[in-house]
């Protein structure tokens, strides 16, 4: 019961904000990068273990943390999802880190087949040549320099009005569906 000393350590991912965005009855969880540590202190264990979180289920979910392991807790998927929910989310690449990683793929796809990514992480993007000059200036001027790949973007909408409707999702870009990566 003593008072603490200094601030804690938190990583930006134990502070993301996990919003749960209630239209009628056709919810949408919105999991940010929220990670899973398993302590019931922190991240999707304390929101599971929170007496106080609403009871409404989603229909929609942005699946955290890029699809990782690292944001998953399988109590969101039980408690605060609809059974087969359409889900969303967002790749990451950074050198060898890929994420979804296939074991995530797998997971993910077990639990709804209505889920969708903005980019297929698995593309070698290819290099641009560049003049000499252009590339001995960059070289000079930056620490690092990377290509990003093509952007996609995914669009869920339901029909508020029928209370027994399913999102819908068009796909821009690069974006597809997260089965297709599998292949």
């Amino acid at each position: 019961m003593q008072p603490r000393k200094g601030i804690s350590s938190f990583s930006s991912n134990h502070m993301s904000i996990v919003l749960l965005v209630c239209a009628d009855k056709q919810n949408i969880l919105l999991g940010a990068d929220l990670v899973e540590t398993g302590d019931t202190r922190l991240g999707w264990s304390r929101i599971i273990e929170s007496p106080g979180r609403p009871s409404e289920k989603s229909l929609a979910f942005k699946i955290p943390h890029h699809g990782s392991v690292t944001g998953h807790h399988d109590g969101v998927w039980k408690h605060l999802l609809c059974s087969k929910p359409s889900g969303f989310l967002s790749s990451f690449f950074n050198g060898s880190c890929v994420l979804p990683t296939k074991n995530d793929i797998n997971r993910i796809v077990k639990f709804t087949d209505k889920v969708w990514i903005t980019t297929n992480p698995y593309v070698k993007r290819r290099s641009v040549k560049r003049d000499n000059t252009v590339e001995r200036t960059i070289r000079e001027s930056t620490k690092s320099i990377r290509s990003i790949s093509d952007l996609g973007q995914i669009r869920l909408r339901i029909d508020r009005r029928n209370e027994n409707a399913f999102w819908k999702a068009d796909l821009f870009g690069a974006a597809l569906p997260l089965a297709e990566l599998l292949i």
